[in-house]
């Protein structure tokens, strides 16, 4: 006799009904000339972690928009590639980014060995440009809130960083999560989405109302770790990247060696 057992729905898809991102397989990370292929795989996961995230439809968005898009899905690109040559946005001095958004194109790039540190920040900046953001929090009217909610915030922590630049000694440390978040508006909200992913805890100790904003507007109440990220040893990609640069380093010893 057969029986019929019930199957678990597949919700891994971004365009099924009831989208489940802990089931998501990521997209698909592409990597440049001389860029480890095995730093795809850390890619994906950190893109997966910041969709598991979120909160709502946010993450959803975004599973979406990378499923259908292929070029507004972060890339990886050798560090002494020109993209990350930049400015500095205050100072304009010379400066080497660990990643970059190109809003026209809508595309993220992010140097290879920064991937942990710049890919979730990146996508802040991506998730919040005018391309996105109304779209990503329903209606325009939201989008205007959240502009202005920031704004106030950002001009809130620039007091706060002044009175600590002339008394640094002050209880309760520098009043923001990194100094160059404190740069510009926009620096503040990428680094506010990246702290609320990936270090809650501070980002609510150091800044309490940026962190409500950011778990307001995109970041559920209980983020997850890289760790979480079903698929993904941490220690195991760490051991391949390693094996990875010990090859790359014999296979130049061996060309110097032919020469």
């Amino acid at each position: 006799v057969s029986i019929d057992v019930p199957r678990t729905p597949d919700r891994s898809d971004p365009q099924v009904s009831g989208f489940d991102p802990s089931q998501w397989a990521g997209p698909t990370v592409k990597t440049g000339k001389d860029v480890n292929p095995a730093a795809a795989e850390g890619a994906n996961a950190y893109i997966r972690q910041t969709v598991m995230s979120m909160k709502g439809n946010t993450g959803e968005y975004i599973a979406k928009l990378y499923e259908s898009n292929a070029t507004s899905v972060p890339q990886i690109l050798s560090k002494k590639s020109r993209s990350f040559v930049g400015r500095d946005p205050v100072t304009g001095q010379r400066m080497q980014a660990g990643g970059v958004y190109h809003t026209g194109k809508d595309t993220v790039k992010i140097a290879a060995g920064n991937i942990e540190h710049s890919i979730t920040h990146e996508m802040g900046h991506q998730i919040t440009s005018q391309k996105h953001l109304a779209n990503m929090l329903g209606s325009k009217e939201r989008a205007i809130k959240f502009n202005k909610e920031i704004d106030e915030a950002f001009t809130t922590a620039k007091v706060r960083q002044k009175r600590w630049l002339s008394d640094p000694d002050a209880a309760g440390g520098y009043p923001a999560v990194s100094d160059y978040g404190m740069k510009t508006v926009d620096e503040y909200i990428a680094e506010g989405f990246k702290y609320a992913v990936q270090n809650p805890e501070r980002l609510a100790r150091v800044d309490p109302e940026l962190s409500k904003i950011m778990h307001r507007y995109f970041v559920g109440s209980k983020p997850v770790s890289v760790d979480d990220v079903s698929g993904f040893d941490p220690v195991a990609y760490a051991e391949r990247l390693r094996e990875a640069r010990q090859a790359h380093a014999q296979r130049l010893r061996e060309a110097r060696g032919q020469q």
